[in-house]
Protein backbone atom coordinates (compact mmCIF):
# COMPACT_ATOMS: atom_id res chain seq x y z
CA UNK A 1 0.00 0.00 0.00
CA UNK A 2 1.14 3.52 -0.81
CA UNK A 3 1.90 5.98 1.61
CA UNK A 4 0.01 9.39 0.71
CA UNK A 5 0.50 10.53 4.30
CA UNK A 6 3.95 10.81 3.55
CA UNK A 7 5.64 14.33 4.95
CA UNK A 8 7.45 14.83 1.63
CA UNK A 9 4.32 14.03 -0.52
CA UNK A 10 2.12 16.45 1.18
CA UNK A 11 -1.52 16.46 1.28
CA UNK A 12 -1.38 18.75 -2.20
CA UNK A 13 0.25 15.53 -3.91
CA UNK A 14 -2.11 13.31 -2.43
CA UNK A 15 -4.97 15.32 -3.39
CA UNK A 16 -3.91 15.27 -6.97
CA UNK A 17 -2.91 11.69 -6.98
CA UNK A 18 -6.53 10.80 -5.82
CA UNK A 19 -7.91 12.68 -8.62
CA UNK A 20 -5.74 10.87 -10.95
CA UNK A 21 -7.34 7.48 -9.25
CA UNK A 22 -10.60 8.39 -9.60
CA UNK A 23 -10.09 9.80 -13.22
CA UNK A 24 -8.46 5.79 -13.73
CA UNK A 25 -11.70 4.26 -12.21
CA UNK A 26 -14.47 6.22 -14.12
CA UNK A 27 -12.88 5.21 -17.45
CA UNK A 28 -12.11 1.60 -17.35
CA UNK A 29 -13.97 1.30 -19.84
CA UNK A 30 -11.35 2.34 -22.58
CA UNK A 31 -7.47 2.80 -23.38
CA UNK A 32 -6.45 5.21 -20.82
CA UNK A 33 -3.15 7.16 -21.90
CA UNK A 34 -0.16 8.34 -19.31
CA UNK A 35 -1.23 12.09 -20.44
CA UNK A 36 -4.74 11.76 -19.57
CA UNK A 37 -4.06 10.42 -16.54
CA UNK A 38 -1.20 12.83 -15.59
CA UNK A 39 -3.67 15.84 -16.72
CA UNK A 40 -6.46 15.09 -14.67
CA UNK A 41 -4.00 15.70 -11.47
CA UNK A 42 -2.31 18.66 -12.95
CA UNK A 43 1.32 17.05 -13.33
CA UNK A 44 3.59 17.18 -16.30
CA UNK A 45 3.43 13.61 -17.18
CA UNK A 46 7.15 13.21 -16.32
CA UNK A 47 6.68 14.59 -12.70
CA UNK A 48 3.36 12.82 -12.15
CA UNK A 49 5.16 9.47 -13.41
CA UNK A 50 7.62 9.81 -11.17
CA UNK A 51 5.71 10.91 -8.36
CA UNK A 52 2.83 8.23 -8.81
CA UNK A 53 5.78 5.41 -8.89
CA UNK A 54 6.83 6.56 -5.99
CA UNK A 55 3.96 6.60 -4.12
CA UNK A 56 1.99 3.68 -5.41
CA UNK A 57 4.91 1.29 -5.70
CA UNK A 58 4.10 0.30 -9.32
CA UNK A 59 3.63 2.43 -12.78
CA UNK A 60 0.39 3.94 -13.86
CA UNK A 61 0.51 1.45 -16.86
CA UNK A 62 0.94 -1.84 -14.26
CA UNK A 63 -2.01 0.11 -12.21
CA UNK A 64 -4.26 0.85 -14.47
CA UNK A 65 -3.82 -2.84 -16.54
CA UNK A 66 -4.35 -4.13 -12.08
CA UNK A 67 -7.52 -2.61 -11.52
CA UNK A 68 -8.94 -3.95 -14.60
CA UNK A 69 -8.28 -7.42 -14.38
CA UNK A 70 -9.43 -7.02 -10.88
CA UNK A 71 -13.07 -5.29 -11.69
CA UNK A 72 -12.95 -7.64 -14.44
CA UNK A 73 -12.02 -10.72 -11.98
CA UNK A 74 -15.32 -9.09 -10.14
CA UNK A 75 -17.58 -8.90 -12.51
CA UNK A 76 -16.98 -12.60 -13.53
CA UNK A 77 -17.28 -13.84 -10.61
CA UNK A 78 -20.71 -12.44 -9.32
CA UNK A 79 -22.31 -11.96 -12.79
CA UNK A 80 -20.88 -15.73 -13.87
CA UNK A 81 -23.68 -15.87 -16.84
CA UNK A 82 -22.24 -12.53 -18.39
CA UNK A 83 -20.16 -13.64 -21.55
CA UNK A 84 -16.54 -12.93 -20.95
CA UNK A 85 -16.55 -10.54 -24.42
CA UNK A 86 -18.70 -8.43 -22.64
CA UNK A 87 -16.71 -8.18 -19.67
CA UNK A 88 -13.24 -7.57 -22.06
CA UNK A 89 -15.28 -5.07 -23.55
CA UNK A 90 -16.44 -2.99 -20.44
CA UNK A 91 -12.82 -3.47 -19.15
CA UNK A 92 -11.40 -1.08 -22.23
CA UNK A 93 -9.91 -4.49 -24.47
CA UNK A 94 -10.10 -4.53 -27.97
CA UNK A 95 -10.96 -8.50 -28.66
CA UNK A 96 -11.62 -11.47 -26.04
CA UNK A 97 -8.38 -12.58 -26.68
CA UNK A 98 -6.05 -9.90 -25.63
CA UNK A 99 -7.85 -9.51 -22.62
CA UNK A 100 -7.83 -13.52 -21.76
CA UNK A 101 -4.20 -13.16 -22.60
CA UNK A 102 -3.44 -10.38 -19.48
CA UNK A 103 -6.01 -12.18 -17.50
CA UNK A 104 -4.30 -15.68 -17.51
CA UNK A 105 -0.36 -13.52 -16.83
CA UNK A 106 -2.19 -11.92 -13.92
CA UNK A 107 -4.34 -14.01 -12.53
CA UNK A 108 -2.67 -17.41 -13.81
CA UNK A 109 -6.27 -18.64 -14.96
CA UNK A 110 -8.67 -18.12 -17.32
CA UNK A 111 -11.30 -15.28 -17.19
CA UNK A 112 -14.07 -18.51 -17.25
CA UNK A 113 -12.06 -20.39 -14.36
CA UNK A 114 -13.32 -17.26 -12.24
CA UNK A 115 -16.98 -17.86 -13.30
CA UNK A 116 -16.76 -21.40 -11.88
CA UNK A 117 -15.19 -19.54 -8.21
CA UNK A 118 -17.98 -21.97 -6.43
CA UNK A 119 -15.92 -24.88 -7.29
CA UNK A 120 -13.40 -23.74 -4.53
CA UNK A 121 -10.23 -24.11 -6.91
CA UNK A 122 -7.30 -21.77 -6.31
CA UNK A 123 -5.22 -19.68 -8.68
CA UNK A 124 -1.31 -19.58 -9.32
CA UNK A 125 1.29 -18.69 -11.77
CA UNK A 126 0.62 -15.61 -12.30
CA UNK A 127 1.79 -12.19 -11.84
CA UNK A 128 0.02 -12.47 -8.99
CA UNK A 129 1.72 -15.12 -7.58
CA UNK A 130 4.93 -14.76 -8.81
CA UNK A 131 5.87 -11.06 -7.90
CA UNK A 132 3.18 -10.88 -4.67
CA UNK A 133 2.79 -14.88 -3.59
CA UNK A 134 -0.83 -14.46 -3.59
CA UNK A 135 -3.13 -16.40 -5.13
CA UNK A 136 -7.04 -16.71 -5.63
CA UNK A 137 -9.15 -18.61 -3.23
CA UNK A 138 -13.12 -19.03 -3.52
CA UNK A 139 -13.55 -18.48 0.30
CA UNK A 140 -11.91 -15.27 -0.55
CA UNK A 141 -13.13 -13.44 -3.49
CA UNK A 142 -16.67 -15.14 -3.73
CA UNK A 143 -18.36 -14.66 -0.08
CA UNK A 144 -21.24 -16.27 -0.64
CA UNK A 145 -19.09 -19.36 -0.83
CA UNK A 146 -20.34 -20.24 2.36
CA UNK A 147 -23.21 -18.76 5.00
CA UNK A 148 -20.41 -16.53 6.68
CA UNK A 149 -22.90 -12.96 5.42
CA UNK A 150 -25.85 -14.56 5.15
CA UNK A 151 -27.42 -12.79 8.77
CA UNK A 152 -25.54 -9.44 7.79
CA UNK A 153 -27.35 -9.81 4.25
CA UNK A 154 -30.88 -9.61 5.68
CA UNK A 155 -30.03 -6.37 7.12
CA UNK A 156 -28.25 -4.39 4.20
CA UNK A 157 -30.14 -1.60 2.94
CA UNK A 158 -28.81 0.17 -0.26
CA UNK A 159 -29.58 4.23 0.00
CA UNK A 160 -29.02 6.94 -2.54
CA UNK A 161 -28.18 10.68 -0.58
CA UNK A 162 -26.53 13.54 -2.05
CA UNK A 163 -23.23 14.67 -1.89
CA UNK A 164 -21.56 15.91 0.85
CA UNK A 165 -18.04 17.23 1.60
CA UNK A 166 -15.57 14.94 3.31
CA UNK A 167 -12.09 15.51 5.69
CA UNK A 168 -10.12 12.05 4.99
CA UNK A 169 -7.32 10.05 5.80
CA UNK A 170 -5.85 7.17 3.65
CA UNK A 171 -4.26 3.68 5.64
CA UNK A 172 -1.17 3.67 4.20
CA UNK A 173 -1.07 0.36 5.53
CA UNK A 174 -3.87 -0.63 3.31
CA UNK A 175 -6.34 -3.14 5.99
CA UNK A 176 -3.85 -3.73 8.14
CA UNK A 177 -5.62 -3.44 11.29
CA UNK A 178 -2.95 -1.58 13.08
CA UNK A 179 -2.49 1.10 10.23
CA UNK A 180 -6.43 1.18 10.53
CA UNK A 181 -6.64 2.13 14.18
CA UNK A 182 -3.24 4.94 13.52
CA UNK A 183 -5.18 6.07 10.78
CA UNK A 184 -8.43 6.48 12.64
CA UNK A 185 -6.12 7.87 15.81
CA UNK A 186 -4.94 10.82 13.40
CA UNK A 187 -8.56 11.65 11.86
CA UNK A 188 -9.50 12.09 15.05
CA UNK A 189 -6.73 14.35 16.57
CA UNK A 190 -7.27 16.68 12.82
CA UNK A 191 -10.88 16.81 13.54
CA UNK A 192 -10.49 18.16 16.80
CA UNK A 193 -7.79 20.31 16.31
CA UNK A 194 -10.40 21.61 13.99
CA UNK A 195 -12.65 22.68 16.53
CA UNK A 196 -14.89 19.94 16.08
CA UNK A 197 -16.26 17.90 18.29
CA UNK A 198 -15.36 14.11 17.68
CA UNK A 199 -18.40 13.00 19.11
CA UNK A 200 -20.83 15.03 17.20
CA UNK A 201 -18.95 13.95 13.62
CA UNK A 202 -20.61 10.61 11.01
CA UNK A 203 -18.16 8.14 10.71
CA UNK A 204 -17.34 5.88 7.89
CA UNK A 205 -15.01 4.00 5.92
CA UNK A 206 -14.28 3.11 2.00
CA UNK A 207 -12.90 -0.03 1.20
CA UNK A 208 -11.35 0.45 -2.18
CA UNK A 209 -10.07 -3.52 -2.96
CA UNK A 210 -11.01 -6.84 -2.63
CA UNK A 211 -7.96 -8.43 -0.05
CA UNK A 212 -9.00 -11.44 -1.95
CA UNK A 213 -7.86 -10.32 -5.23
CA UNK A 214 -5.60 -7.30 -4.69
CA UNK A 215 -1.81 -7.36 -3.39
CA UNK A 216 -2.29 -6.42 0.57
CA UNK A 217 0.08 -3.62 0.02
CA UNK A 218 -1.88 -2.19 -2.77
CA UNK A 219 -5.69 -2.61 -0.86
CA UNK A 220 -6.48 1.48 -0.11
CA UNK A 221 -8.75 1.86 2.91
CA UNK A 222 -9.88 5.69 3.31
CA UNK A 223 -11.50 6.92 6.93
CA UNK A 224 -13.51 9.70 6.70
CA UNK A 225 -15.40 11.78 9.47
CA UNK A 226 -18.02 14.18 8.74
CA UNK A 227 -19.38 17.19 10.44
CA UNK A 228 -20.86 19.92 9.84
CA UNK A 229 -18.22 22.68 10.71
CA UNK A 230 -15.43 20.66 9.09
CA UNK A 231 -17.33 20.50 5.98
CA UNK A 232 -17.67 24.35 6.13
CA UNK A 233 -13.96 24.91 6.69
CA UNK A 234 -11.71 25.33 3.20
CA UNK A 235 -8.56 25.16 4.87
CA UNK A 236 -6.34 24.53 8.07
CA UNK A 237 -2.82 25.52 9.25
CA UNK A 238 -1.96 21.65 9.04
CA UNK A 239 -3.07 21.44 4.97
CA UNK A 240 -1.48 24.72 4.39
CA UNK A 241 1.89 23.64 6.00
CA UNK A 242 1.54 20.30 4.06
CA UNK A 243 0.88 21.89 0.98
CA UNK A 244 3.65 24.35 1.08
CA UNK A 245 5.87 21.39 1.72
CA UNK A 246 5.21 20.12 -1.24
CA UNK A 247 5.67 22.95 -3.55
CA UNK A 248 8.78 23.32 -1.80
CA UNK A 249 9.74 19.98 -3.09
CA UNK A 250 8.13 20.21 -6.28
CA UNK A 251 9.77 24.02 -6.88
CA UNK A 252 13.58 23.17 -5.13
CA UNK A 253 15.04 21.60 -8.13
CA UNK A 254 14.10 24.52 -10.52
CA UNK A 255 15.33 27.29 -8.57
CA UNK A 256 17.44 26.14 -5.76
CA UNK A 257 15.60 28.99 -3.28
CA UNK A 258 15.53 26.44 -0.09
CA UNK A 259 18.55 26.08 2.31
CA UNK A 260 16.49 23.85 4.83
CA UNK A 261 13.13 22.71 5.46
CA UNK A 262 12.22 21.13 9.01
CA UNK A 263 8.21 19.81 9.13
CA UNK A 264 8.56 19.22 12.53
CA UNK A 265 9.07 22.82 13.36
CA UNK A 266 6.22 23.98 11.67
CA UNK A 267 4.14 21.58 13.20
CA UNK A 268 5.40 22.55 16.45
CA UNK A 269 4.57 26.43 15.88
CA UNK A 270 1.41 25.29 14.68
CA UNK A 271 0.51 23.93 18.53
CA UNK A 272 1.78 27.97 19.71
CA UNK A 273 -0.80 30.13 20.63
CA UNK A 274 -1.10 33.11 18.22
CA UNK A 275 -4.16 35.58 17.35
CA UNK A 276 -2.20 37.62 14.78
CA UNK A 277 -3.07 38.95 11.21
CA UNK A 278 -1.35 35.50 9.39
CA UNK A 279 -2.28 32.80 11.25
CA UNK A 280 -1.73 29.86 9.87
CA UNK A 281 0.27 30.94 7.43
CA UNK A 282 3.31 28.31 6.36
CA UNK A 283 6.68 31.02 6.24
CA UNK A 284 10.13 30.35 5.26
CA UNK A 285 12.76 32.78 6.78
CA UNK A 286 16.32 34.02 5.67
CA UNK A 287 19.21 31.55 6.08
CA UNK A 288 20.81 34.66 7.78
CA UNK A 289 18.42 34.84 10.86
CA UNK A 290 18.36 32.47 13.62
CA UNK A 291 15.58 30.53 14.27
CA UNK A 292 15.41 27.94 16.82
CA UNK A 293 15.02 24.13 15.30
CA UNK A 294 16.21 25.73 11.58
CA UNK A 295 19.57 25.05 10.83
CA UNK A 296 21.19 28.19 10.12
CA UNK A 297 24.18 28.78 8.18
CA UNK A 298 24.47 31.90 6.55
CA UNK A 299 25.69 30.65 3.42
CA UNK A 300 28.98 29.67 5.16
CA UNK A 301 30.11 25.63 5.20
CA UNK A 302 31.60 27.16 8.38
CA UNK A 303 28.33 27.33 9.97
CA UNK A 304 26.24 24.04 7.82
CA UNK A 305 25.44 22.44 11.12
CA UNK A 306 24.54 25.48 13.41
CA UNK A 307 20.83 24.94 14.75
CA UNK A 308 20.44 27.81 17.27
CA UNK A 309 18.85 27.10 20.52
CA UNK A 310 17.35 30.51 20.70
CA UNK A 311 15.63 33.23 18.21
CA UNK A 312 15.82 36.82 18.40
CA UNK A 313 13.47 39.61 18.56
CA UNK A 314 12.35 39.69 15.18
CA UNK A 315 11.66 35.70 15.51
CA UNK A 316 9.47 36.38 18.20
CA UNK A 317 7.56 38.93 16.13
CA UNK A 318 7.23 36.74 13.09
CA UNK A 319 5.97 33.90 15.63
CA UNK A 320 3.86 36.73 17.13
CA UNK A 321 2.11 37.37 13.98
CA UNK A 322 0.75 33.68 13.31
CA UNK A 323 3.31 32.67 10.61
CA UNK A 324 4.05 29.54 10.46
CA UNK A 325 7.98 29.13 10.26
CA UNK A 326 9.26 25.56 8.99
CA UNK A 327 11.64 26.44 6.99
CA UNK A 328 14.57 28.61 5.64
CA UNK A 329 15.87 29.91 1.91
CA UNK A 330 19.48 30.59 0.61
CA UNK A 331 21.20 33.78 0.73
CA UNK A 332 25.30 34.73 -0.33
CA UNK A 333 27.81 33.98 2.57
CA UNK A 334 27.10 36.26 5.70
CA UNK A 335 24.67 38.41 3.29
CA UNK A 336 27.55 40.04 2.05
CA UNK A 337 26.30 39.90 -1.96
CA UNK A 338 23.65 40.91 -3.95
CA UNK A 339 23.54 37.35 -5.88
CA UNK A 340 23.13 33.82 -3.88
CA UNK A 341 25.92 31.74 -5.21
CA UNK A 342 27.96 29.71 -2.22
CA UNK A 343 30.09 26.43 -2.23
CA UNK A 344 27.20 25.14 0.29
CA UNK A 345 23.99 25.56 -1.65
CA UNK A 346 25.27 26.23 -5.07
CA UNK A 347 22.97 29.09 -7.24
CA UNK A 348 19.55 29.90 -6.67
CA UNK A 349 17.89 30.70 -10.37
CA UNK A 350 15.17 32.60 -11.18
CA UNK A 351 12.18 30.81 -12.17
CA UNK A 352 10.40 31.39 -15.22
Amino acid sequence: MRKLTNKKSGIEYQKRIDQALTFIRENLDRPISLSEVASAACFSEFHFHRIFSSLMHETVGQYITRKKLEHAAMRLAYSPSTRVSIVADECGYASVSSFSKSFNQWFGCRPTDIQQIKQRWDSGGGKLQTKYEKSIKANELFVHADDRFSALDENVTVKSIDGFDVVYLTSPDGYDIEGIRNTWVKLNQLVENAGVDWDTCERFSLSHDHPGLSPKEHCRYDALGLAELVRNKEVTPQELLQAALALTEETQGSINAIAHVNAQVGEINITKPASGIFDGVPFLVKELLAYPGLTTAMGSRLFATHVPEDGSGYSHRIDASGLITFGNTTSSEFGLLGSTETLLHGGTRIHC
